[in-house]
C-alpha cells in the first residue's frame, strides 16, 4: 500500500508536510486567524513581507514561534536535566521551549528577579516555573553572598522597595571593602581621580559615575581621550584587566531611561 501513488496522494492532501519556517511566514504575513483581534493583526503583520520563508531574516522572536511550531509537528528530543541561569530573563516562549525539551527530565533554575533587564523579565517565580512546566517546583532563595562586601550589599538592600518584584535581602560575609557616594563639579575628571586612587588598593575596583545622560559623559571621555584603549590614563600599558574591572566605560550603560540630571561618583573596592 505505501507504495501506492494514489494512497500516496491521498495521504498528502489530507496531512501534508509543513516546515515550521512555512508556517510562521504565512502566519507573519497575512495573520488572518478569527482568533485575532484587528489591532493584533497589524502588530503581527510583516511590514515588508519577504518573498519566500528561505528569504525571511528572523529574529530572537520569531525562533521560539518556530521552535513552538515545530513542537507540534514533531515532538523533540529531551533532556535528563537542564540547568538555566539568568532565567529571569527568559520569555514565557523561551521557557516554553525549553519545557520541551525537559518533558520526562528535571530542570535547575538560577536567576535573580531583580537583575532583570528585558521588558518580559520574570516578576515572580511561580509564574516562571508555570511556564516551564512546573508550578509546583520548590523555590530556595540565596541570600548569602560571598563575593561582594557587606557595604555594597546593604546599599543594594534599599532599593528593594522600588523594585517590582519579590526578593528576600541579601548577606554578605566579608567584612572588608568600602563604599562612597559623593558629589562633584567634573564628573570625569573625578572619575579618573577615584579610578587612579582605588587601583593603589589591593583587591578589585568598581567606579560608576553619572552626569545627566550617559551619552555626554561619554562624548567627553573620548573627546578628552580616555577611552577604552592604550595609553588610558586609568590603565597602564599592557594592562586591560585593569580598565575591565570598572565600570564607568560607556559601552556598559543600561539600556534602560538615563540616570536622572545631577553629579555624583560612588567608588567601591573589594
Amino acid at each position: 500500500m505505501e507504495r501506492s501513488r494514489a494512497v500516496g496522494a491521498f495521504v498528502d492532501s489530507v496531512w501534508p508536510k509543513v516546515r515550521p519556517e512555512e508556517v510562521v511566514a504565512a502566519v507573519l504575513t497575512d495573520p488572518s486567524d478569527p482568533l485575532l483581534t484587528p489591532k493584533e493583526r497589524r502588530a503581527v503583520r510583516w511590514a515588508k513581507p519577504p518573498r519566500s520563508w528561505k528569504s525571511a531574516r528572523w529574529s530572537a522572536a520569531d525562533l521560539v514561534l518556530i521552535d513552538e511550531v515545530a513542537g507540534l509537528v514533531e515532538r523533540p528530543g529531551s533532556y535528563g536535566h537542564v540547568v538555566v541561569d539568568e532565567a529571569q530573563d527568559l520569555s514565557p516562549m523561551q521557557c516554553r521551549a525549553i519545557a520541551r525539551r525537559v518533558g520526562f527530565g528535571s530542570v535547575t533554575v538560577l536567576g535573580d528577579l531583580a537583575q532583570g533587564t528585558t521588558p518580559w523579565a520574570a516578576r515572580t517565580w511561580p509564574g516562571l516555573l508555570a511556564h516551564l512546566g512546573r508550578p509546583t517546583a520548590a523555590v530556595v532563595p540565596l541570600t548569602t553572598g560571598f563575593r561582594v562586601p557587606a557595604a555594597i550589599v546593604e546599599l543594594a538592600n534599599r532599593l528593594l522597595g522600588a523594585l517590582d518584584v519579590d526578593v528576600p535581602p541579601g548577606r554578605s560575609l566579608r567584612a572588608d571593602g568600602e563604599l562612597s557616594v559623593r558629589q562633584v563639579p567634573d564628573v570625569v575628571a573625578a572619575t579618573v581621580d577615584a579610578v587612579r586612587a582605588a587601583r593603589a588598593r589591593e583587591g578589585s575596583v568598581g567606579d560608576i559615575a553619572t552626569r545627566g545622560g550617559w551619552r555626554s559623559s561619554g562624548k567627553r571621555w573620548r573627546r578628552r581621550g580616555w577611552g577604552r584603549r592604550p595609553g588610558c590614563p586609568c590603565c597602564p600599558p599592557r594592562s586591560p584587566r585593569a580598565w575591565s574591572t570598572t565600570t564607568s566605560s560607556p559601552s556598559s550603560r543600561p539600556r534602560s531611561p538615563e540616570p536622572r540630571s545631577g553629579v555624583c561618583t560612588g567608588s567601591m573596592w573589594c
